[in-house]
């Protein structure tokens, strides 16, 4: 059995430390010796428990380069002078104004001291320090160290926040689309990893409540993505990751989201226990930085979505036949398509139970309720895969048809007509009723909706049923 591991490997800086858990310093200084000096008096160093990545440039020009890149220093260590007197000094206005670098702090050193008015300096430059080399002894270099990487962190939480809300607003935005009962748990996936800032591997688990499944109470996958795309349809305890079994778990029966070393999954909660899911997405590194209160609100977002969801697959499917219904003419008109000059004609076909009243009143509504479902399936097994069926309503029916003409429109609706007519629907006692229907049929003119169509079908349909009944008419 395939299994999935959780990733741990990450990339080894020079200081030791895992690059990516480095605070990134960047010493910009002509001296080489100063910057083997700093390296020395910070090795092994440890602040706020991360370790140090240092790098150096021995120009303005050089740091540019480097700074022109990622990963951005958390500070910049600067001397003053170096290819001119004020050099120094001209690349923090390029480093905020060109490069909109506007997070790393700035330290500036100098060699030269009294070059430059220390108050004036700190105030004009957007730095945090200005100090000479000889006063950063290594207590007090660590200390300078300490308050701006602080400063950094603050800074950098501040923009993830404001980055992870403008992330809410757009998922929030994106889950109001009408397709949305199609793309929902997918969509699920993007969004949350978009959020959080991870690459979208990872599975969505939900209920099961369709036949065929298993039990109603039991959850499966119904949205994967990346290495998990192969786990779509399994079930929660036949997942090959026990850990992955085990967080997924641990959030359902604990009903919230949990943050792990390797992974983020987020509990969505239902109107019930019953209509929760979960979202699991795998992390190659320990999630940094997630505001787990806003983390929440973005849970709530999208639980109010998946009701949301629900409620449109209420209002747009049969409860009976679970085709669509008339309220999703929207999507109906969407996927048909309005035909323009040029364009493959698309048609509309109504198709009504001759006499259906009558088998409700002699037979009752068990039976007429067995017959609708029975001219359901037939028509889907009828149909071509890029064509749509719904309920209109009662005992009527809509076939759309993609691509279709008019001859090919009434070859389709003749072949629907003696389909449903061969059809035996078995009565209790073994007895088999027969019914005949009433088609009309209408191709959609350049520039016309569906909803005009509709109308010349309509027409069709009464003129096929004032014709004697188990006809086809062209609208």
């Amino acid at each position: 059995m395939e299994r999935f591991p959780d990733p741990t490997g990450s990339e080894v800086g020079a200081s030791g430390g895992a690059q990516s858990d480095s605070w990134q310093i960047l010493i910009v200084d002509d001296d080489s010796d100063v910057f083997e000096a700093t390296a020395y008096a910070l090795q092994d160093v440890q602040i706020f428990g991360r370790p140090l990545q240092l790098r150096h440039a021995r120009s303005a020009s050089e740091a540019l380069q480097l700074l022109a890149q990622p990963p951005e220093p958390a500070v910049i260590l600067l001397d003053v002078v170096m290819e001119t007197e004020q050099a120094g000094l001209h690349l923090v206005v390029r480093i905020r104004k060109e490069l909109k670098l506007l997070r790393p702090r700035i330290i500036l050193r100098t060699g030269q001291p009294g070059r430059a008015p220390e108050l004036e300096t700190v105030t004009s430059y957007d730095i945090v320090d200005y100090k000479t080399k000889d006063e950063l002894t290594r207590q007090k270099l660590r200390a300078a160290l300490t308050a701006a990487l602080r400063s950094y962190d603050q800074l950098r939480r501040i923009d993830a926040s404001h980055q992870a809300l403008e992330r809410m607003v757009a998922a929030s935005q994106w889950f109001l689309g009408d397709d949305l009962r199609d793309s929902f748990a997918d969509g699920v996936l993007t969004q949350i990893a978009s959020f959080i800032g991870v690459e979208p591997e990872g599975l969505v688990c939900a209920r099961s409540d369709e036949e065929g499944l298993g039990r109603s109470d039991e959850y499966r996958v119904v949205a994967a993505a990346g290495r998990y795309h192969g786990l779509l349809g399994h079930a929660l305890p036949a997942l090959p990751d026990a850990w992955i079994v085990a967080e997924l778990t641990q959030s359902l029966r604990q009903r919230r989201t949990l943050i792990g070393e390797h992974s983020v999954t987020l509990h969505f909660a239902g109107a019930t226990t019953g209509d929760d899911f979960v979202a699991f997405l795998a992390a190659t590194r320990p999630p940094q930085d997630i505001d787990e209160r806003l983390l929440g609100m973005f849970s709530a977002v999208l639980s109010r979505a998946a009701r949301n969801a629900a409620q449109s697959q209420a209002a747009t499917r049969d409860a009976l036949t679970n085709l669509l219904t008339r309220h999703a003419l929207a999507m109906i008109q969407r996927r048909l398509g309005r035909v323009d000059a040029g364009d493959a004609p698309t048609a509309a076909l109504l198709i009504d139970l001759d006499e259906f009243k009558r088998v409700n009143d002699t037979h009752g509504h068990a039976v007429g309720d067995a017959v609708l479902k029975s001219v359901a399936a037939t028509l889907m097994s009828t149909v071509r895969a890029g064509d749509l069926v719904a309920r209109w309503g009662g005992e009527e029916f809509l076939v759309g048809l993609c691509g279709a003409d008019e001859p090919a429109a009434m070859a389709v609706a003749e072949k629907l007509r003696s389909s449903l007519a061969a059809t035996a629907h078995g009565l209790p006692g073994g007895a088999q009723l027969r019914i005949t229907v009433s088609i009309g049929v209408a191709c959609l003119q350049p520039g016309e909706g569906l909803d005009q169509a509709l109308g010349r079908a309509d027409n069709a349909l009464y003129a096929a049923k004032r014709g004697g009944r188990d006809r086809v008419a062209m609208g």
